[in-house]
């Protein structure tokens, strides 16, 4: 027969075991497509900037909105689909002290300012072009085409010099990576992290992007058990001694939170926001740039 503390001292070290392996609980992130799916994302945007010009604030709001959506292809038999990314409906509003502006794509009519003109082109331009690629289960583009109309229009668009490579195939790429999620490897338990890095070329140089992600767990959304995953962005700039202005970017901090559902194996929604302050010298004359910026990437009901 068991003594009383031996049997006691059995029963907490079974719980303990069970608390152990409940804790130690192993979840593999992964994308499941399957060809003729279609997914409609909404990417939404609000930015607000201030700059300091000669001792003057100077107040710009910007909000932007994008409609996207995701065909499958075919999927090889490692989970690889072939995807066609469209994007639809994109609307701008700008608030500055030069006046406001709203431009939407499926408007015939082009505003008379010239702000106004040049945002227009620019959602005209993006409204329907579609992109194709490869996109295998950790979330990661490959192959990344654009038609040769597209990259014409984004090139013949005022100011283009300013995009850098935006809307290049690599900007594309970065940009499809940028909104979603980059799955690791491995399998990870809460409080497991890994990276993603990316980097940007602009006039004025190098942005270097590298999100750390963090796996907090199954978490109740919407009536939904879905995995919740902490990011936290960090952004660098290698500045381009040749560049016309000098910018030298001093703070940046940002965070984030995504959604993901991995019965379905689908991103349901993403927020970050992030705070950045830049130091710029322009024919001798120093102005600072301090930006806020929440973007909001959600599956469309």
């Amino acid at each position: 027969m068991i003594s009383r503390p031996i049997a006691l001292a059995v029963v907490g070290l079974a719980a303990w075991s069970m608390t152990a392996a409940a804790a130690d609980a192993q979840t593999t992130l992964r994308y499941k497509f399957k060809e003729g799916d279609t997914l409609k994302y909404v990417l939404e945007q609000k930015m607000k900037m201030t700059m300091n010009v000669m001792g003057n604030d100077i107040e710009m709001n910007m909000d932007q909105s994008s409609d996207m959506t995701w065909s499958i292809g075919k999927v090889d038999e490692k989970g690889n689909a072939k995807i066609t990314v469209k994007f639809g409906r994109q609307k701008m509003n700008m608030k500055s002290p030069m006046g406001n502006v709203e431009v939407d794509s499926n408007s015939t009519q082009e505003p008379d300012d010239q702000v106004g003109q040049i945002l227009y082109k620019v959602t005209k331009a993006l409204a329907g072009v579609e992109v194709s690629g490869t996109v295998n289960p950790q979330g990661e583009y490959s192959d990344i085409v654009v038609p040769d109309k597209a990259l014409k229009e984004f090139q013949e668009l005022p100011g283009s010099a300013n995009f850098g490579d935006m809307f290049s195939p690599d900007g594309i790429k970065r940009m499809l990576s940028q909104s979603g999620l980059i799955m690791p490897k491995e399998a990870v338990s809460k409080g497991k992290t890994w990276k993603n890095k990316t980097e940007m070329k602009l006039p004025i140089g190098k942005m270097i992007a590298e999100v750390e992600y963090t796996y907090n767990g199954p978490d109740e959304k919407g009536g939904r058990t879905l995995e919740k995953i902490a990011l936290k962005p960090k952004a660098t700039l290698d500045p381009d001694k040749n560049a016309p202005i000098a910018m030298k970017l001093k703070s940046h901090s940002a965070t984030g939170t995504a959604y993901f559902d991995n019965e379905a194996g689908r991103l349901q929604e993403v927020v970050t926001q992030q705070n950045m302050e830049m130091e710029a010298d322009v024919m001798g004359m120093a102005f600072t740039q301090k930006m806020t910026q929440t973007m909001t990437m959600r599956l469309a009901k």
